[in-house]
């Protein structure tokens, strides 16, 4: 037998009793409808078989029996609620509950049945409604209305994520390219030129300078400064120029009487005067903390109105300033033998004054602020530093520059019948026979005594004896012009006295004590000692020797290092200079100092070596907060402290940049920016390189020049602290007298000009 389901599928079958019985069951393999009781008919019309009994019917109910009398009364039992209707059941799928009815034929449809054609049963209902223009409303779990939307929503997330990576490319393109570059914020001109000067940032809408003489504060961004103040006393600067004008001629004078035939040249009143404010602007310093601006000047400190820039505080400081963490402290003696201690915090501008312990406490006075150079002789040491910079042809004309430049120099000692001055390089000073002055120790003072107990100094040569055959007396072939011009460079340098290197190894006995009384340390020491008062430690260095005491002058450990520390180390003043910390400086539970050839890393505690690394040169310490060390220091070998005045302009030793494990020692990175490391602060990491050349002196004879001279300039460098590779770099050709850091904004101080930059910071 063969029937056409509703989906239109034609099946054929065998009429058998079992499906005419109805014990099978009949179901649509393509559609799932079940048609059972259809079938089983027509099995028993094809088998002419009589229809299957109906079901039994219910016993009757029994007959009623009347009741008599009374009957109790009964509460009210309430009628249980009507049951829901049933729900139809789906025929093509069974046993799923029907939701909705086909709307051309009106079967039950189940939610399958959605999913499959929507609200029909069936592709012949759909092709009907097609066929009829009976419009259907649309199904939202249609599959193919489902698949859509999912394809419609991958489209969308594709397109979101691919303009995503278009604009986190073209963000990087603009931030490699413009946004990381410094872009010019603040250019403020000056028509007359300044030699010293600082700046400040506070907050990002206000800078601070002290440019020479002129302390102002300008509006990032605007045109004008909000005020500004002249601080040196000029009419006190042309009398002081007229008195040393007047004295110097007085000298000429009396010297010529001794020898007329060489007079002696007095500088200008305009030239002194000049060379007065420069010292005076020189000496003046610059410190911001919130919004209390301090000029740092000889004798007192003053503080300045924010508002009207108006001096509101003056504090005399006669001893001198001493810095200790946010506050200082200047000295002073009110009454005779009656030293006090003034203690300045430079956040909250308040004071307070200390008495201490009476004693003798050394003065230091400013030296002449007349230079005393002979403007018309060139050093060899800053030639050298100049040619080592020079391209291949000006490498091959330099012997003929710098023979011509020793001629004229020896022309010029011929025609003053004067030998050439000699002048040593490393002379060391006469030492002082007592000093005494007062240092910072934690939140305290104490008082560093200095006696000579036996005067002794070592002369020795810095220079490696000259060559028997001299290189100018054979042909100067192209690879040998270097070695003519370092000739050339080292006889200059041995007829100036260049090459003698005078070390004091005197003997000395070092006493240091609390200010307010107290036992303090004694000891002995070969050669000049230095104080550096650290954080929770007081350091005593002398040539090879390093004591190491805490804030009571009490005694913790001693160490023997491999080379004399750094000529001119600064012992203390600020707790940085621009180059980095040192040469002794305290981190964290280690002390780190470096000598002339080695950085040695000390456990404080204790003085156990922790790491050492050999380098020739260390000019400053920085550190992190995630306790990186970064080193600035040269690529000098060994031999240039044996040999430190012998001038090679092939192999001259350049700066170098190590990125370290503080605790280890280990070398992370290595990097060669040209200049060194000025600013550490997170990511960072900021070096500068410079160069000015020598004012000439209008009074003076011109100076011989070798066109080697570059003209000024200055360039910013900005490091990755991952790798040490240089991010970009800025450039001016400008004098620079001095350049600070805050983060991603950086402000300069030219001879000239102001500048503020800024770049783009994550």
């Amino acid at each position: 037998m063969k029937i056409q389901c509703s989906c239109g599928t034609k099946l054929e079958f065998e009429p058998t009793p079992e499906l005419a019985a109805g014990t099978a069951r009949f179901v649509c393999p393509a559609c799932g409808l079940d048609s059972s009781d259809f079938v089983a008919q027509l099995a028993r019309d094809a088998l002419a078989l009589p229809a299957p009994p109906p079901p039994p019917e219910p016993p009757p109910a029994g007959p009623a029996v009347r009741m008599t009398g009374t009957p109790p009364r009964a509460a009210a039992i309430p009628s249980p609620p009507a049951p829901a209707p049933a729900r139809p059941l789906c025929p093509r799928h069974p046993g799923q509950p029907a939701d909705e009815t086909c709307r051309v034929c009106g079967k039950p449809i189940c939610q399958q049945c959605l999913r499959l054609f929507g609200y029909v049963c069936s592709p012949l209902c759909k092709a009907k409604a097609e066929a009829t223009g009976l419009k259907l409303p649309a199904c939202p779990t249609l599959g193919s209305r489902v698949q859509k939307r999912r394809w419609r929503k991958i489209a969308l997330f594709g397109w979101a994520l691919g303009l995503l990576v278009a604009a986190g490319c073209g963000f990087w393109v603009w931030y490699a390219w413009i946004g990381s570059r410094l872009s010019l914020v603040l250019d403020l001109p000056f028509t007359t030129p300044a030699y010293a000067g600082q700046s400040a940032l506070v907050g990002d809408d206000d800078l601070v300078f002290l440019r020479g003489g002129l302390l102002a504060r300008h509006h990032v961004g605007a045109k004008t400064a909000v005020w500004s103040v002249a601080l040196l006393d000029t009419a006190a600067i042309e009398d002081e120029a007229k008195r040393q004008r007047e004295t110097m001629q007085a000298a000429a004078q009396r010297a010529m009487m001794d020898d007329p035939d060489h007079p002696i040249r007095v500088p200008s009143p305009d030239r002194v005067k000049d060379l007065l404010e420069r010292a005076a602007a020189a000496a003046l310093e610059l410190r911001v903390a919130g919004h209390n601006i301090w000029i740092l000047s000889p004798g007192k400190l003053t503080r300045y109105d924010w508002e009207t820039g108006k001096p509101a505080v003056e504090v005399p400081a006669p001893g001198g300033l001493i810095p200790s963490g946010d506050d200082l402290l200047a000295c002073a003696e009110p009454s005779p033998g009656q030293p006090v201690i003034t203690r300045i915090n430079l956040l909250t501008g308040a004071s307070a004054v200390e008495p201490v312990r009476a004693g003798s406490n050394s003065v230091a006075k400013p030296a002449s602020v007349l230079p005393g150079r002979d403007p018309s002789r060139s050093d060899p040491t800053r030639l050298a530093r100049q040619a080592a910079s020079l391209s291949l042809p000006g490498r091959i004309a330099l012997p003929v520059l710098l023979a011509n430049q020793r001629y004229q120099e020896a022309a010029m000692d011929e025609m003053a019948a004067t030998p050439a001055p000699k002048k040593s390089g490393g002379a060391a000073a006469a030492p002082v026979s007592f000093t005494s002055s007062l240092a910072p120790a934690g939140r305290g003072l104490v008082r560093f005594s200095v006696r000579l107990l036996e005067h002794k100094s070592v002369t020795r040569s810095g220079m490696k004896p000259a060559a028997a055959k001299s290189t100018l007396d054979t042909s100067l072939a192209a690879a040998r012009r270097g070695d003519a011009a370092n000739e050339i460079l080292n006889d200059m340098q041995r007829s100036r006295g260049g090459d003698v290197i005078e070390e004091d190894q005197s003997r000395y006995e070092v006493r240091l004590e609390p200010a307010g009384g107290g036992a303090g340390w004694v000891g002995e020491v070969s050669g000049p000692p230095a104080l550096f008062p650290l954080a929770s430690v007081l350091v005593v260095g002398a040539g090879k020797t390093l004591a190491v005491l805490d804030t009571r002058c009490q005694r913790r450990w001693e160490a023997t290092l491999n080379y004399a520390l750094s000529p001119g180390a600064d012992a203390w003043g600020d707790a940085s200079s621009v180059i980095g910390h040192g040469p002794c400086v305290e981190y964290r539970d280690g002390l780190y100092v470096f000598d002339q050839g080695v950085l040695t890393a000390f456990d404080l505690a204790s003085g156990t070596v922790r790491w050492s690394l050999p380098s020739v040169g260390v000019a400053g310490l920085f550190f992190d907060d995630q306790g990186m060390l970064y080193v600035n220091t040269t690529t000098a070998g060994l031999d240039t402290l044996r040999y430190s005045r012998q001038i090679d302009i092939s192999s001259g030793p350049g700066n170098v940049v190590y990125r370290m494990d503080a605790r280890t020692g280990r070398i992370l990175w290595t990097a060669h920016p040209g200049g060194l490391v000025r600013y550490v602060a997170g990511s960072y990491i900021y070096t500068v390189e410079s160069f000015h050349p020598e004012e000439e002196d209008p009074d003076g004879p011109p100076p011989v020049l070798t066109g080697l001279e570059p003209g000024p300039h200055f360039v910013i460098r900005r490091l990755d602290p991952a790798t040490g590779r240089q991010l970009w770099e800025h450039q001016e050709d400008k004098t620079l007298v001095d350049v600070r850091f805050d983060r991603n904004q950086i402000h300069a101080v030219t001879k000239k000009e102001v500048f503020l930059w800024k770049f783009f910071s994550l």
